[in-house]
C-alpha cells in the first residue's frame, strides 16, 4: 500500500490534513476469494485470478474490508448489522478509524491524480492513458495467462457495452505508484450517491470504455444502488494512517 496525503477544506476556510494508505492495485479475484470462497465471479470478464474481482455489491465490498481488518488485527471499520450498514455515512470522525475501508470520492481523486498539477496524472494528452489504463483500444484480442480473450463473446453476454478486465498492475503506475486508476473495473467508494441517498458513489471506468468515452466522462461522478451486480464493478481498499493528529 502507498501512503498519500489528503487535504480537505474546513468550514472556516482552513485545511485539515491526514494521510491514507492506498492499495496499489484493485482487489483481485484471488484476494477476494480468500474472504468469500464461493463468491460468484463473471469469468468472461475476469479470466484469471490476478484480474480484478467483479460483480461485487457494495455490502460485499465493505464485508471484504472488514475481513481484511480482522486479518491485520484491526477492528472492523463498517457496521456489521445490515440495516445499520445501509444507513451508514462517512464523517470526518469515522474516517479517523484505523480499519480497512473504501476510499471517499475525494480520496479517490487525490490518489488518481498522482500529485500532478494537471487534471490527469499523465498530462493533458488523453492518448497517453493507453500506457497506464485498459480501454477498448488497447485491450482487444490480447491473451491472459495463455488463454485467448474473446472480446466479442464477453461483450455480447452483457446487456451493456463491456469487455474483459486485465490482470492488475500490467501497465504503468501513476506517480504515486498506483495501477489502473482510471480504468479496469469501476470502483466503489464509501460516499453516498450525490442526489440519491440510497445509492453509493463509484469512480473510474471499465475496460469496455473507449478513448472517446474516457475523454467525455473522465471526471463525471456516478452512483449505483448498493445491491447492484455488474460485471464491471470492483473495489480498491484504503486505510487511514494512524497518527496523533492531522498533518498541517
Amino acid at each position: 500500500m502507498l501512503r498519500i496525503g489528503i487535504n480537505s477544506e474546513l468550514p472556516d476556510g482552513g485545511r485539515n490534513g491526514y494521510d491514507v494508505w492506498v492499495a496499489a492495485t484493485e482487489v483481485t479475484v484471488a484476494q477476494f476469494r480468500q474472504c468469500q470462497p464461493d463468491k460468484y465471479i463473471a469469468e468472461d470478464f475476469s479470466p484469471s485470478p490476478d484480474c480484478p474481482a467483479n460483480v461485487v455489491t457494495w455490502p460485499q465490498a465493505v464485508a471484504y474490508c472488514n475481513w481484511l481488518s480482522e486479518q491485520h488485527g484491526l477492528p472492523p471499520f463498517y457496521p456489521t448489522d445490515r440495516e445499520e450498514l445501509l444507513r451508514w455515512r462517512a464523517t470526518p470522525e469515522t474516517l479517523k478509524e484505523p480499519g480497512y475501508r473504501l476510499p471517499t470520492a475525494r480520496e479517490w481523486h487525490v490518489a488518481a491524480s498522482g500529485g500532478s498539477e494537471t487534471e490527469l496524472h499523465f498530462g493533458n494528452n488523453h492518448q497517453m492513458i493507453l500506457r497506464y489504463d485498459w480501454l477498448q483500444e488497447n485491450s482487444q484480442n490480447q491473451a491472459i495467462a495463455n488463454r485467448p480473450v474473446s472480446y466479442e463473446k464477453a461483450t455480447k453476454r452483457s446487456g451493456y457495452q463491456s469487455a474483459p478486465s486485465r490482470p492488475v498492475g500490467s501497465l504503468r503506475p501513476n506517480e504515486f505508484g498506483l495501477f489502473d486508476v482510471y480504468s479496469n473495473v469501476v470502483e466503489w467508494t464509501s460516499d453516498v450517491g450525490g442526489s440519491n441517498a440510497s445509492e453509493r458513489e463509484v469512480r473510474g471506468l471499465s475496460v469496455g470504455a473507449t478513448l472517446e468515452v474516457f475523454y467525455l466522462l473522465q471526471f463525471q461522478s456516478g452512483s449505483h444502488a448498493p445491491m447492484v451486480e455488474y460485471n464491471s464493478l470492483g473495489l480498491r481498499v484504503v486505510r487511514t494512517c494512524e497518527t496523533d493528529k492531522g498533518r498541517d
